[in-house]
Order: C-alpha cells, then sequence, then structure tokens
C-alpha cells in the first residue's frame, strides 16, 4: 500500500466492527486500525499519523480511528484488538 510506504508504516492492522460483517454499517461504522511506524522522531511521527489518517479516510471513503501501537494502556482492549487484529501490510 503506497500510503502506509509514504508514511513510514512498519504494520497496519484492522480490528474491531471492521472485520464482523454482521456489526459494520459501512454508513455509520469508522473503519478501526492499529498503526505501527518505524522509529522516528516525535514531530515526524505525529506528522504521519495524521497525514496517513486523512489519506486513508479519502482511500476508504469512511472515518479511521487509528490507533498506535502500545499506546492502549487497558489490558482487557488491548488483549481484544492483540486477539482479534488482521494484518493489512507489513514493510
Amino acid at each position: 500500500m503506497d500510503a502506509c510506504q509514504r508514511h513510514k508504516v512498519r504494520t497496519l492492522e484492522a480490528f474491531g466492527s471492521t472485520l464482523r460483517p454482521a456489526e459494520y454499517r459501512a454508513e455509520s461504522s469508522d473503519i478501526d486500525l492499529l498503526v505501527h511506524f518505524v522509529p522516528m522522531d516525535p514531530y515526524a511521527r505525529v506528522t504521519s499519523y495524521f497525514a496517513l489518517r486523512d489519506e486513508l479516510e479519502q482511500i476508504l471513503a469512511a472515518q479511521v480511528d487509528q490507533v498506535v501501537k502500545g499506546a492502549v494502556k487497558d489490558a482487557v482492549i488491548a488483549r481484544k484488538i492483540e486477539r482479534t487484529k488482521q494484518r493489512l501490510y507489513a514493510a
């Protein structure tokens, strides 16, 4: 995926209702994505985060809820994401 390469993404994974067709509603659901960037300085990471989100929202024609890998501090939620995620891109 060109957007991932352009914004220095190491991995991009989907999770949540995006992966459950019975629950996903294109007209009202967002797309939940877990992103892991390559190492970079904090300012570059912020720039990449928002640029990637904006580009993916254009490509997917949907709102993107993008979570940086390691940012989820609630252990229950983090385990659920880890258990259910599906890889979309790996550098």
